[in-house]
C-alpha cells in the first residue's frame, strides 16, 4: 500500500487489513494518492485499487494561513481612534483561506468573535480595568487542517486605538474684566474674559 506515493505500514490478517502513514513536509499538497496492490494465497493478483470505495478523499494541506487584512476601530462618539470606558473596539480580519474561528485578544482580554470562512470580526467593550495607552491586539488562528498562521499583533492599515480613562482637569482658570478702572469690576458694555488651561487636550468647553 502506498499513501501519498510512499509505502505505508500495513497490519492485519485474513480479509481485514489496515495501512497507516504519517505525512511529512515532503509530501505534495492536494488529494492524497492511494494505491493498493495485493495477491491471494495462491498468488493471483487483484486489480490495483487507487481510490476509496465510499468516495472518501483526504486532502493534504501544509500551507499556513495568513491574515491578509486587519483593521481596528472604536465606536467612540468623537474619534474612532480613541476610546474610553464603555466604548467598544471592533477588529475586522480577512484571511488568505478558510480558517477556524480565530482567538482574538483586545487589550489583553479575549474578544467575542463572529464570522465564517475568510472573514471574521472581534469586538470587546473596554472597562476601567484596562490599561491606558495603545490598545494591544493579538490574533491566533488555524486553517481547517490545523496549520497555524503567524500571530498578528497589529492592524495592517496602521490603525491604532488609544484608550484614555483619565478625566481632564482644568489646572488654571482666570477671570478678568476690561473695565476701564478695575479689572475685577464690570459695567454694562464691559467684556469679561475667562482664560482656562487644562491638564490635557480637550474639546471646546
Amino acid at each position: 500500500v502506498t499513501i501519498g506515493g510512499t509505502i505505508a505500514t500495513v497490519t492485519g490478517s485474513g480479509t481485514a487489513w489496515t495501512a497507516v502513514r504519517t505525512l511529512t513536509s515532503d509530501d505534495t499538497e492536494g488529494a492524497v494518492t492511494l494505491s493498493i496492490d495485493y495477491l491471494d494465497l495462491a498468488g493471483n493478483a487483484g486489480a490495483q485499487t487507487t481510490a476509496a470505495t465510499d468516495g472518501s478523499v483526504v486532502t493534504f494541506d501544509k500551507t499556513p494561513p495568513v491574515i491578509t487584512a486587519v483593521t481596528a476601530v472604536s465606536d467612540n462618539t468623537y474619534d474612532s481612534a480613541l476610546s474610553m470606558v464603555g466604548d467598544t473596539v471592533t477588529v475586522t480580519m480577512a484571511a488568505s483561506e478558510i480558517t477556524q474561528a480565530p482567538a482574538v485578544t483586545i487589550g489583553g482580554t479575549l474578544a467575542t468573535v463572529t464570522g465564517s470562512g475568510t472573514a471574521w470580526t472581534a469586538v470587546r467593550t473596554l472597562t476601567s480595568d484596562d490599561t491606558e495607552g495603545a490598545v494591544t491586539l493579538s490574533i491566533d488562528y488555524l486553517d481547517l487542517a490545523g496549520n497555524a498562521g503567524a500571530q498578528a499583533t497589529a492592524a495592517t492599515d496602521g490603525s491604532v486605538i488609544t484608550f484614555d480613562k483619565t478625566p481632564p482637569v482644568f489646572t488654571a482658570v482666570t477671570v478678568v474684566s476690561d473695565n476701564t478702572y478695575d479689572p475685577s469690576l464690570s459695567m454694562v458694555g464691559d467684556t469679561v474674559t475667562v482664560t482656562m488651561a487644562a491638564s490635557e487636550i480637550t474639546q471646546a468647553p
